[in-house]
């Protein structure tokens, strides 16, 4: 489970709890996890969804996601911590959180 996922799972158990509502199938309570997430991600920054990507999929992952636009990068230039070629927002390196 992502930071993400987990964060939404807190949010759904504490919304429960302040309604005192327990009658939610499993089913309705991933729905809820996730419409919840995707709101979330909506307000994300790009460093932020790297992050989330980065937890899901690995470097390969990020890669791939700021190749296909899903987040974007200003260049891509060689990351020492990293030991290749890796998207960059600014003077961060989106895979690993360097700055440089």
């Amino acid at each position: 489970m992502t930071n993400l996922e987990s964060k939404a799972n807190e949010a759904f158990y504490a919304w429960e709890e302040a309604t005192k509502t327990t009658t939610l199938s499993d089913s309705s309570r991933e729905m809820w996890v996730l419409g919840y997430t995707q709101a979330i991600r909506e307000r994300m920054t790009n460093y932020e969804r790297a992050v989330d990507i980065y937890e899901k999929h690995g470097q390969s992952g990020v890669i791939r996601a700021a190749i296909f636009g899903e987040i974007h990068a200003d260049d891509w230039r060689i990351c020492s911590p990293c030991d290749s070629e890796t998207p960059h927002e600014e003077h961060t390196c989106l895979v690993c959180g360097t700055e440089d």
